[in-house]
């Protein structure tokens, strides 16, 4: 692990480690975000078992690049913690940085075979670049190798065919960042940190796992590693937990990265290499003609989409650093949204904007009609710094979603009528964004966001447990988006009202998680999904 010269004092060199830490963890995020999206259930010549497979694969990759996020805003809590800045950068192509695994590249999950390997190491001679574009020329291969443990930690059954996959190369591991930044903590007050680098006064900054992190131990395992950081101690227990979870090598209740991307692996080499299971979607696609190393979108309507994506990609990263700087409550004592507890929803909102519209993105023409299609470009503004004083972070916030509602209303002009979904989309969308320009006006002037009453306060409260994702597997839909309450249906067989207990109400019981609702929280017959967010006692 590259290291300074002269060496830095121990919080300034926790700073260095820390800002590589999010950085990779930000683009492993979003790399990892690319190939799920390329992955095609529905591709032809796929058997129902093949499509389920894909389909597994795509929701793993999915959980993996959400713990990933959960990654990046745990380390932002660690700076907090330290009274060190935020660090929302990543790296970009092309590849220029001695610290990441692999340079940074968005393109679809792709295998190098074991056999092909072998044969091309051996066709080598041992030339070093040779071998090492034989071992890492596809997307999945440089997954396992980034996330891997060291070979020693690897369960005997495993550990030749990851032998054959790196060959012994050494790669920049992700687990040895994370192995010197656990030093770092660890060794005291003569070489490392001091117990007294550490400020608990910003925890209500931090990101908590209530609204950020999540859990489920369902067929597609998950598990967002979000916690406030008070101590060292704290840090160096959260840091472990990180690190184990992308390289660890014991079986647990949730496996590490590492560990299901090498099912993944192996489960498609069974796949026939001529098996289509992939959108035909570009490799590092671009809006910009100045890019280098990248595919541009010239279908003029797909890039005008995949700017939209870029602005929401941006909205997202903005409102979350605001939320890190913010501090202070989530809800005011009636359980409305404080501004803080906005950026929350905003954040959240904009990750379900960004898969909705990465899923169109992958069907969308790179060019002309017919030929390769475009795929999700993810392309980071010109700066992320937020401004100094707190009214103009809200312009910012404003000035974006302002463009982004322009574009918006452009595509939704220029779409032909066939495009329904995308029509339907945009709809949405202008809905949605209508409601945020407003909160934020009131927000630039320093008052609370608007606050909803009644009926229309228990849909909002609802439809942000969602988090901006549709309901699934549940047996029932939306049943609370009505006009008002008297038009509420029995939901499985349950009232959703008792007029004059509140408490006993089966909506309310359900916003809490209480039998007979909350499945995955441990209640038998529940029905809260997966993603969605149990109220908080100030909501229910």
């Amino acid at each position: 692990m590259p290291t300074h010269d002269p060496p830095l004092a121990p919080r300034d060199e926790a700073a260095f480690l820390l800002h590589i830490a999010a950085e990779i963890e930000h683009a492993l995020m979003v790399q990892y975000l690319y190939s799920a999206y390329s992955l095609n259930p529905n591709a032809i010549g796929l058997s129902p078992s093949q499509s389920a497979q894909v389909a597994d694969w795509k929701r793993t990759i999915l959980a993996i690049a959400k713990e990933e996020m959960a990654h990046f805003i745990s380390v932002q809590n660690i700076l907090i913690s330290l009274g060190l800045p935020l660090n929302f950068e990543r790296d970009s192509y092309p590849f220029r940085s001695q610290f990441y695994p692999f340079e940074f590249k968005l393109e679809p999950l792709t295998i190098r075979r074991r056999k092909s390997i072998k044969a091309a190491v051996k066709a080598s001679k041992g030339d070093a670049e040779k071998i090492a574009a034989a071992l890492f020329s596809a997307s999945l291969n440089r997954y396992i190798a980034a996330e891997m443990p060291a070979l020693n930690l690897i369960s005997d059954a495993e550990r030749a065919l990851v032998e054959t996959l790196t060959h012994g190369e050494q790669v920049n591991r992700v687990g040895k960042l994370y192995e010197r930044l656990l030093d770092l903590f660890d060794a005291g007050p003569t070489a490392g940190l001091r117990d007294s680098d550490f400020d608990g006064e910003r925890l209500d900054a931090q990101g908590y796992d209530s609204e950020w992190g999540g859990k489920d131990q369902s067929t597609i395992s998950f598990h967002a590693l979000v916690r406030p950081v008070r101590t060292r101690a704290e840090a160096r227990a959260l840091l472990t937990e990180i690190a184990e979870q992308g390289e660890g090598h014991q079986e647990g209740a949730v496996t590490s990265h590492f560990q299901r991307f090498l099912t993944i692996f192996k489960q498609l080499e069974q796949f026939s290499p001529t098996q289509v299971y992939l959108h035909s979607i570009a490799t590092n696609p671009t809006t910009s003609e100045l890019a280098t190393e990248a595919t541009i979108i010239a279908n003029p309507r797909t890039r005008r989409w995949a700017q939209l994506l870029n602005l929401r990609y941006r909205l997202l990263l903005g409102y979350l650093w605001h939320f890190l700087s913010l501090g202070g409550e989530l809800f005011t004592d009636v359980g409305d949204r404080t501004p803080h507890g906005w950026l929350v929803i905003a954040t959240f909102m904009e990750m379900s904007n960004l898969k909705a519209i990465s899923e169109l993105l992958v069907g969308l023409d790179l060019d002309a009609p017919g030929g390769p299609k475009a795929g999700p470009t993810f392309e980071l503004p010109y700066g992320l710094a937020l401004p100094d004083r707190e009214k103009d972070r809200w312009r910012r916030h404003i000035d974006v979603l302002t463009t982004a509602r322009a574009l918006a209303d452009q595509l939704q002009k220029s779409i032909a009528p066939a495009a329904d979904s995308e029509a339907a989309m945009l709809v949405a969308l202008a809905e949605r964004d209508d409601k945020s320009l407003a909160d934020l006006e009131e927000l630039r002037k320093g008052n609370h966001p608007l606050a909803a009453t009644g009926f229309a306060k228990v849909r909002q409260i609802l439809d942000e447990g969602l988090r901006g994702f549709p309901l699934a597997q549940l047996a029932h839909s939306e049943f609370w988006r009505v006009d008002d309450e008297t038009k509420l249906r029995d939901v499985a067989g349950f009232p959703p009202l008792r007029p004059g207990d509140g408490a006993n109400s089966n909506i309310i019981k359900a916003l809490k998680g209480e039998a007979p609702f909350g499945a995955d929280l441990g209640t038998p017959g529940g029905a809260l999904p997966a993603h969605a967010s149990r109220a908080s006692a100030d909501r229910s």
